[in-house]
């Protein structure tokens, strides 16, 4: 038997009975199977057969099909076969073409075209898209058919395999997000890049150049996406800008499939001026002894950061595994959200590094706060876990681990005046030497202290933006960016 190459076959074999008038005998049906035989002008009589897979030139796998045959009848006028027609996608890939059908007589020498249709079936819908788990609607064919012959209908895919191509319904998702500890990898309160351009980008060869095939733009989430992508792969890159350093790799190879959404496409950025490299806080939280029932209260999930009497203190730990020489300069930036207590109050605030403490170094942020309403995943203080005043080893709360010690000579010192430097003033300190110190391996870094040295008897607290602040999504109205470390490289 010759049939067309790259062809999906199917044969329901239908037994055509000659006789006079109407006086045709009638044969019960025998399937299941790929051989159905029928009365003939049986209403509802016919026959369901699959369709199976085939890949097309373009690499394309298509079907399966199923086709159905209803209502099989011979007109003994045009001397035709009729039968209902309709076809349904079972497979996962769309499509731009449906089914086309060949009917073909079968006789004891061998195999003679009997009479050949395309078939073009009408979309259930007007998208001209042949989409998995798509109906036709019906359709009624006829094919030249004496009494007395068997028929077999094959079935080929398409009206021609090369016109036959996936439909564009791919989609690629990401995210672009703020690095603030350069380490590549996504932390849960990291927040997302807006304004950051994605490219879907390809070679041209004629210009030994790149072409840009898509462009978008980040959310205020950092969030991107392309639509209508075809099968294949696809570049994604980050547009390269001023001032936007990759912590991640800039571009990637995304393969897609038929249809599909492909997610987790994501890149770590980090803005820098020129030659300068600026890190957010890996972690940052206080420690408060104003009264007894302070002691083992963690705040380490706190929308702020105090520092004040009675030693209420903030600790900081920026990681700089991605600094490989020492700095020319580096400068600690927090920013005011808020004082408690005075108008006219003058503060010196000096930072003081955190030494070799035992089991309570490497010290932990926690998870408390006593900022109301909380956001998700935060716990009262009191309950909390993370680093206080008194933890479990020094006699206070199980949960707690008790604040590390710090080296007495102070390693940067501001002084800071309430009157002139309100709300969203932003506060720096000259750290380069600790900085530097840790860089060379002269101390670990378990990070630093920033404490008042001045202790009035009168209760004073100035509060900074935390890291947690807005990666949280607290909603009180003071909340203000978190610590930062900006860099001079050498």
């Amino acid at each position: 038997m010759r049939m067309l190459s790259r062809m999906a076959r199917s044969i329901a074999l239908l037994a055509l009975i000659s006789g006079c008038g109407g006086d045709e005998p009638a044969l019960p049906p025998v399937g299941p199977g790929p051989v159905v035989r029928v009365e003939l002008d049986a209403a509802g009589a016919g026959f369901t057969e699959t369709l199976g897979q085939i890949k097309t030139p373009a690499g394309l796998v298509v079907g399966p099909f199923l086709l159905s045959g209803q209502n099989i009848r011979h007109d003994y006028a045009s001397n035709r076969l009729l039968v209902d027609l309709t076809v349904s996608h079972r497979g996962n890939a769309a499509v731009n073409n449906p089914v086309r059908l060949l009917a073909l007589d079968i006789e004891s020498e061998g195999v003679a075209r009997l009479d050949s249709l395309a078939v073009i079936f009408p979309f259930a819908n007007d998208d001209t898209r042949w989409t998995p788990g798509e109906i036709s609607r019906p359709l009624v064919v006829s094919f030249a058919a004496n009494p007395g012959a068997t028929v077999a209908f094959f079935a080929e895919l398409g009206a021609g395999f090369e016109d036959i191509r996936p439909v564009d319904e791919g989609e690629i998702r990401g995210t672009v997000w703020l690095d603030d500890d350069f380490d590549g990898v996504r932390g849960s309160l990291e927040l997302g890049a807006e304004g950051v351009t994605v490219e879907i980008v390809a070679d041209d060869p004629e210009v030994g150049a790149l072409d840009i095939l898509a462009q978008t733009v980040t959310n205020a989430s950092g969030d991107y996406s392309f639509a209508d992508l075809g099968v294949g792969a696809h570049r994604v890159r980050v547009k390269s800008e001023s001032g936007l350093f990759m912590t991640t790799a800039a571009e990637l190879a995304v393969q897609m499939q038929y249809s599909t959404v492909v997610t987790g496409q994501d890149f770590g950025v980090t803005w820098q001026a020129p030659g300068t490299l600026g890190l957010g806080v890996a972690a940052d939280t206080m420690v408060r002894s104003d009264s007894i029932s302070r002691f083992n209260d963690n705040h380490g999930a706190d929308a702020f950061l105090g520092v004040g009497t009675d030693e209420i203190r903030t600790l900081l730990q920026f990681n700089l595994d991605a600094v490989q020489a020492p700095v020319v300069s580096a400068v600690l930036e927090m920013t005011i959200a808020h004082y408690i207590s005075g108008s006219n109050q003058t503060y010196r605030l000096e930072i003081h590094r955190v030494v070799e403490s035992g089991s309570r170094t490497p010290w932990i942020e926690g998870n408390g706060s006593e900022v109301r309403p909380a956001p998700p995943g935060v716990v009262w203080v009191n309950e909390a876990y993370g680093v206080a005043w008194l933890g479990a080893d020094n006699g206070g709360d199980a949960n707690n681990q008790g604040r590390p010690d710090f080296n007495p000579a102070s390693a940067g010192g501001i002084t800071l005046i309430q009157a002139s430097q309100g709300a969203g003033t932003v506060i720096s300190w000259d750290i380069t030497v600790l900085v530097n110190g840790w860089i060379n391996g002269d101390y670990p870094n378990y990070g630093f202290y920033v404490r008042d040295v001045f202790q009035p008897s009168s209760f004073r607290q100035v509060w900074f933006g935390s890291r947690d602040a807005l990666a949280r999504g607290y909603t009180d109205a003071r909340v203000q960016p978190g610590p930062r470390l900006i860099l001079e490289l050498e």
